[in-house]
């Protein structure tokens, strides 16, 4: 049995699909999906108005309606059958509570051991207390500072495709990628 770590935003709910429609629809902004994980925001909404932008999307029901990402409803049951699968995300309070009534009301909360934030503390100090074999994250520049024994897996997005990981990162394809990954364990 190996213990996963799963980030919870663009993993296993595609989120930036519903956070451009937003920007687009309430902020009158046509965002990219990169500029929507990047760390402080786009440049043209500056750090509170990025903060702001994440909480409307992710602190409220408007959270609710994100889409699973492509395989979620079927990967994560089976997985959760053979493995321990811990969600850490860096979610704070409201939010994380949209994630897990988001995955309870599609019926994946039992699939999951447990989930942190890791809000306030970095994701990588947080892993590195959780015993996890390996970690899964769409955003590349979570596996920096990363704890030793810990294996760091990109999840493949159109958003960091122009990122060049770390040798130490293997970028993976979705669940399939995943479960590829297992195999070779």
């Amino acid at each position: 049995m190996v213990r996963i770590g799963l980030d919870f935003d663009g993993v296993i709910a595609d989120t930036i699909p519903s956070m451009v429609a937003y920007a687009r629809e309430h902020m009158q902004l046509d965002l990219l999906p990169e500029e929507c994980v990047t760390p402080g925001g786009p440049l043209r909404l500056g750090v509170d108005a990025y903060r702001e932008f994440v909480r409307a999307t992710h602190a409220t029901p408007f959270a609710l309606a994100f889409r699973p990402t492509n395989g979620t409803l079927d990967s994560l049951p089976r997985l959760g059958r053979e493995h321990d699968l811990v969600i850490v995300t860096a979610r704070e309070s409201a939010a994380l509570d949209n994630a897990k009534r988001w995955l309870d009301d599609l019926g994946l909360a039992r699939c999951i051991a447990a989930v942190h934030s890791s809000f306030g503390p970095t994701k990588s100090k947080l892993v590195g207390t959780l015993d996890l074999d390996c970690f899964v994250d769409d955003i590349p520049s979570t596996f920096e500072a990363w704890p030793g024994g810990v294996s760091s897996l990109l999840w493949d997005a159109s958003y960091n495709r122009s990122v060049s990981p770390p040798a130490s990162v293997e970028r993976i394809h979705g669940w399939s990628g995943l479960a590829a990954w297992l195999a070779r364990r």
